[in-house]
């Protein structure tokens, strides 16, 4: 146990763990070798050698399983080594097979040898499910197999008779490659459209196709209707998947929304996280999202929110719906809905009315996110000052302007009948305006100066 816990082991520490490892008589020497040998990164040959001897281990399997670990950590293994675990696939204990085929695939790169005998333990119908299961990780592990590889995992994901485990193994093996024949990707869609398949096969033929970066359309069709499986984690693979591919067609789009409202958290996360990478969405999905703000569910009109947020312009409907949703009793909806606001390089001026109304609403967060909003469009605010009532001029002024003209310099005056202003960035677009508007923002402008006891900037 001491020498375990030392991260690197000098050679005579090692060499006596090998010849305690040997130990035929007693186990608990056995197990404290091995158990010490673990935390090595790494072994000589003759250590390795010791340790593949361990995995035949007749009397306890608590030694050849931590003898696999073992081995399973070392980055490369000699020729001799690869070797005595390719012979190991033929032992007579089926924990020694399954525990070889595991140690194989932490190799990076196989022989073709090594490649060809697991082949043989997977095709293997009167193997053990757990050593072909084994097989096929092995050779998902591999950067490159060749195409009698590829196929014998292609012919265990089809085969309807065939283990749930193994055909799972099967299909994360495919989805571990970087390229794939089309037989395989067609093999993947059909294991993820079986509607008799157990969960854990669609699981993981979802998981496969998701490493492609682009799909053909049978694909994305799968995936489409993946998003209504009756397992959860399927779904919230389909949404994942989803949102890897650069652009989706409209029939995507509309079902990752609607997915929007799965009784599943991951769901709807991987769906609302697909529609945000989507740029520009389509009239009818927009039309969608907007009446889904209205939802009862919190969680639905956060996740709407954020993908509103993500849109560059956003239609008057939209801007108008996220103002109400302002209104909220829920602070992750509002701070969702604000957020959405503030990327809006322009509003149209009735939002801009809004959120003016908004600064002397009962609700102080109402008030204190209108505020923070109209601070990023203050030139929108003055264009929209003359068109507003006496009072509405005042409270706004009172409200919003009047603490700002303190921080900085935003002087405001009437000439020629133009309103002319200043903000933070300089000089504004002077706004035309008329002798009657003239007379309410002075009306206006004189009650604040009473008010406030000061002197606007108006002439």
């Amino acid at each position: 146990k001491a020498l375990g816990a030392q991260k690197t082991l000098p050679g005579a520490a090692i060499q006596a763990l090998i010849t305690a490892l040997q130990d035929e008589d007693i186990f608990s020497v056995r197990s404290a070798a091995v158990s010490a040998l673990t935390g090595q990164k790494t072994l000589s040959e003759a250590a390795i050698q010791a340790l593949i001897t361990a995995l035949q281990d007749e009397d306890r399997l608590f030694v050849s399983s931590v003898a696999a670990k073992t081995l399973g950590q070392q980055k490369t293994l000699s020729t001799d080594a690869i070797s005595a675990l390719i012979a190991a696939l033929q032992d007579k204990k089926k924990e020694v097979r399954s525990a070889a085929a595991k140690v194989l695939g932490e190799q990076n790169t196989l022989s073709d040898t090594a490649i060809q005998a697991l082949i043989a333990a997977l095709q293997d119908k009167d193997e053990n499910v757990s050593v072909r299961s084994a097989a096929a990780g092995a050779l998902g592990k591999q950067e490159t197999l060749p195409d009698t590889a590829i196929q014998a995992l292609i012919a265990a994901l089809q085969d309807k008779d065939e283990n749930v485990s193994v055909r799972s193994a099967a299909a994360g093996a495919l989805g571990k490659q970087e390229t794939l024949p089309d037989t395989a990707i067609q093999a993947l869609i059909a294991a993820l459209q079986g509607k008799d398949e157990n969960a854990s096969v669609r699981f993981e033929a979802t998981q496969a196709l998701g490493k492609r970066e682009t799909l053909p359309g049978t694909a994305i069709g799968a995936l489409i209707s993946a998003l209504r499986d009756r397992n959860e984690s399927v779904r919230s693979e389909a949404g994942s998947v989803l949102r890897k591919q650069k652009t989706l067609p409209d029939d995507a789009i509309g079902a990752l929304i609607s997915a929007l409202r799965d009784r599943n958290e991951s769901v709807r996360s991987e769906a609302g996280s697909a529609l945000r990478k989507q740029k520009t969405l389509p009239g009818d999905a927009m039309q969608a999202l907007i009446a889904m703000l209205g939802d009862k569910e919190r969680d639905v009109r956060k996740a709407v929110a954020g993908v509103l947020g993500e849109q560059k312009m956003l239609p008057a409907p939209a801007i108008s719906a996220l103002i109400e949703a302002l209104r909220s009793k829920d602070l992750t909806v509002i701070s969702a809905a604000a957020s959405a606001l503030r990327k809006q390089e322009t509003l149209p001026d009735d939002a801009i009315e809004a959120l003016i109304s908004a600064l002397w609403d009962k609700s102080r967060v109402y008030r204190y996110e209108a505020d923070k909003i109209l601070g990023l469009h203050m030139d929108q605010i003055y264009t929209v000052l003359p068109n507003l009532a006496l009072e509405q001029i005042r409270s706004l002024y009172t409200s919003f302007l009047l603490s700002r003209s303190f921080r900085e310099s935003t002087p405001l005056y009437i000439q020629d009948h133009r309103l002319h202003f200043y903000t933070a960035a300089g000089l504004g677009q002077p706004i035309p305006i008329t002798s009657e508007q003239i007379a309410v923002v002075t009306q206006a402008f004189k009650a604040v100066q009473t008010d406030a006891q000061i002197t606007p900037l108006l002439e």
